[in-house]
């Protein structure tokens, strides 16, 4: 399997990664409510995703290439890893159609040390339905981006 980067969704703690030839490897951790309606959370256990984070940060960095991915649709979470996990990098899909703040999830995520990708692909998808969608999506596409810059300053 020969790729740049590879996203797997893990359940209940799996620890397969997807390797390519060189050995670089990826995790992913994910918001899943499903899941989570099956795992209630335990009084003076870490939740889930918080066990998942530590290990993606110590145990499982191997080689120094994962990265997280917490929707913005949940900022006091992006905080909690982030407190976790303050170097990886964090992918945060789900700022403006899904509802995310992008300032919430700016000041959540963002740090000296840990860097963010926010992704906001459904707002720029379905900007219009017209003949004016390139112009409908790149308006929303850099507003978003206008926002996100705010948050930063």
């Amino acid at each position: 399997l020969r790729v740049d980067a590879v996203g797997q969704r893990m359940a209940a703690g799996a620890s397969v990664a997807f390797r390519d030839e060189c050995g670089q490897a990826v995790r992913q951790l994910e918001h899943d409510d499903q899941l989570l309606l099956f795992l209630p959370d335990v009084p003076g256990q870490p939740r889930l995703f918080e066990h998942l984070a530590h290990l993606a940060q110590t145990e499982w960095n191997t080689t120094g290439q994962i990265g997280l991915v917490v929707g913005a649709t949940f900022p006091a979470e992006i905080a909690r890893v982030r407190e976790i996990a303050p170097t990886l990098p964090l992918l945060i899909p789900g700022v403006g159609a899904q509802g995310g703040d992008a300032e919430a999830t700016v000041r959540a995520g963002l740090t000296a040390q840990g860097t963010i990708v926010v992704n906001s692909s459904r707002a720029v998808l379905y900007a219009s339905r017209g003949e004016d969608f390139a112009e409908a999506a790149r308006r929303v596409a850099m507003a978003t981006r206008d926002q996100l810059d705010a948050a930063r300053a």
